[in-house]
């Protein structure tokens, strides 16, 4: 029996790598060195998500803030908006942007939408409550269609999507139950009732995503399979280089220092010293690659990851 361990870990992957090289960050599936693993636990990053909560924010700042009656309600959802607001402006000024910098606002958005359940749950005829029950069961009956319908999406995305019907199938039951028990419950004026019948399908349904996401993650991101590929073919002496893409991945899954070239100027300096070199590069850019080179690149490997075809190519001369 396996145990699967669930955390967060913030920051970039850029700093995961490097934390695992310095044997600080925590073991993880997604970078396919999983220590854990002979303890029979698998670890994955979860990123936390208040997605199915979004549709009764609108509904929490309209009763809490807009419509409310009592001035420190007001006060305090205003000082919870303008938290938000304030954190928002500031990292869209930012030069870098990650959905994960948005893992800030979560608490001040759960409290409004945690605010607007116990009010709910407190009166007699919960206003509203109907309303925001039918909005969040189209948007759960529509994401359950979409899950059956081949769509185009960031790879991101599609990662969260199982690959056999029968998983598909799994995920779009439990968003229609979700559904159908929120609306009915909804129409009861059980305002609680209504609150678990969102909750227990969604915690589920993250339960069956953890399983998902690590296999497709793994599988559409496969850089560890290319870099062992590439340390398995490379003599000590060979020069490994990545021609505009990232190289700490291949790097740590090599296990041997990856050069990173950003102009044509650096891949022709790496092949003119006279060592053999094998270069990764995306397959749009690499006729700039194979331009630049003095000595031809005869092309060894070929990689798909995260919707991207990886091309790698070589001046050494193999028997």
């Amino acid at each position: 029996m396996r145990t699967r361990v669930a955390y967060v870990y913030p920051n970039s992957r850029r700093d995961m790598i490097a934390g695992h090289e310095a044997g600080t960050a925590p073991d993880t599936h997604l970078l396919g060195l999983n220590r854990l693993g002979r303890f029979e636990i698998d670890a994955i990053v979860h990123e936390p998500r208040l997605d199915h909560w979004v549709p009764f924010l609108p509904a929490a700042l309209r009763n809490g803030w807009w419509r409310a009656e009592d001035a420190g309600l007001r006060r305090r959802f205003r000082f919870l908006l303008v938290w938000v607001i304030a954190y928002v402006v500031v990292i869209t000024l930012l030069p870098h942007k990650r959905d994960r910098y948005l893992l800030a606002t979560y608490p001040m958005l759960a409290i409004m939408v945690g605010w607007l359940w116990d009010w709910w749950a407190e009166r007699a005829v919960a206003d509203g409550l109907r309303l925001n029950a039918w909005i969040w069961g189209v948007i759960a009956t529509a994401i359950a269609a979409l899950v059956l319908v081949p769509v185009r999406a960031r790879v991101e995305i599609m990662a969260l999507l199982p690959s056999t019907l029968l998983g598909k199938l799994v995920v779009v039951g439990l968003f229609l139950a979700a559904a159908v028990l929120a609306v009915v419950s909804a129409h009861r004026g059980r305002a609680l009732a209504t609150f678990a019948a969102i909750c227990v399908p969604m915690a589920l349904l993250l339960a069956y995503e953890g399983r998902v996401y690590v296999r497709q993650h793994n599988r559409m991101f496969d850089v560890r399979s290319l870099g062992q590929r590439l340390a398995a073919r490379a003599t000590p002496t060979d020069q490994l280089a990545t021609y505009r893409y990232q190289h700490l991945a291949l790097q740590f899954y090599a296990g041997r220092p990856v050069e990173r070239a950003m102009t044509p100027e650096q891949i022709r300096t790496l092949a003119s010293d006279g060592r053999a070199v094998y270069v990764v590069a995306d397959d749009r850019a690499w006729p700039i690659v194979t331009s630049a080179t003095p000595r031809p690149l005869s092309v060894v490997d070929r990689a798909r990851i995260a919707g991207r075809t990886l091309v790698v190519g070589t001046t050494a001369v193999r028997p």
